[in-house]
């Protein structure tokens, strides 16, 4: 026994525990495996999902469409309606246009007859500007030559408590009248003298008086002396009755200017011509009528 070595297996016990436990391992595995219908289900549950996915993205696509068609159609009735007011606009400017141009052609037409019309004014007016008239008055014995744009003369016999007046005026020129009174001439109402309260004038040597009421004489200075058929005509202004210095200013003449004549008669010795428009009648044309004067 002393030579002999023995081998002693041990006993496999544990061997069979880990083939069952490898067993028992893979049964357990086998068993936590899901059947073939189990897993279907998930796509079951997908398929699901995206039919309601599709069902809403054609549900949006639909009314985004109906949405985008409201919206197209109302685009296109705002510009329908944008393009009538415009052709309305379009209608009504060329309506205003055509009217004003209507008035235009018609201004440019009513301006051609203005223009007509002034001209032939100016050509009646350049005539009657040469055109004279003559006043004649066989009762006072005077006559005389004025522009025929004066209209008519016309001669007023105004009578006194004594006396009486004349006054002539012309229908066209206020500016331009003649006057004179008689010896006798007192006036209803006391008034301050005027120039045309005249009886002509008186001469002494070279000296000139003024002829007023009843006998009442004021010398003048007269600013000029014009020659008419063989007597005097004498122009006269305010500074015409200011004598050596002093201030003798019976008559109230303010910035007019007039001419005194001797008339051959009884009852009016002389008449006065009084002037108070030089843009009416300039001085020049105003010397020219009175030359013109005839007396009997």
């Amino acid at each position: 026994m002393n030579g002999v070595k023995f081998s002693v297996k041990k006993p496999v016990k544990n061997i069979s525990k880990k083939i069952i436990t490898e067993k028992k391992i893979k049964k357990s595995e086998t068993a936590q495996k899901i059947p073939p219908a189990k897993i279907k289900m998930p796509k079951k549950t997908n398929n699901r999902v995206i039919s309601i996915v599709v069902s809403i993205a054609v549900t949006a696509l639909i009314a985004g469409g109906g949405v985008y068609m409201w919206q197209k159609k109302a685009s296109l009735n705002i510009i329908e309606q944008k393009e009538k007011e415009a052709q309305n606009l379009k209608y009504d400017l060329e309506e205003i246009l055509n009217k004003t141009k209507s008035k235009l052609t018609g201004a440019e037409s009513d301006n051609d007859n203005l223009k007509k019309i002034n001209e032939e004014l100016k050509a009646k007016a350049e005539i009657l500007n040469i055109a004279k008239r003559e006043f004649y008055s066989e009762e006072y014995g005077f006559s005389f030559f004025y522009p025929a744009a004066f209209g008519e003369a016309v001669l007023e016999i105004e009578e006194g408590v004594l006396g009486k007046k004349i006054i002539g005026k012309f229908s066209n020129n206020e500016k331009l009248t003649f006057g004179a009174i008689t010896e006798d001439y007192k006036a209803a109402t006391s008034s301050k003298l005027t120039f045309l309260d005249t009886q002509g004038f008186r001469k002494r040597w070279n000296s000139y008086y003024f002829k007023a009421l009843g006998s009442d004489t004021y010398e003048i200075n007269p600013v000029k002396v014009i020659e008419i058929g063989g007597q005097e005509a004498v122009l006269v202004d305010k500074n015409s009755f200011t004598i050596e210095g002093e201030e003798i200013i019976p008559v109230d003449m303010g910035g007019d200017v007039g001419f005194i004549i001797n008339l051959e008669n009884e009852e009016f010795t002389g008449i006065g011509f009084l002037n108070s428009d030089f843009g009416v009648l300039p001085l020049e044309d105003f010397e020219l009528l009175i030359k013109t004067i005839k007396t009997n």
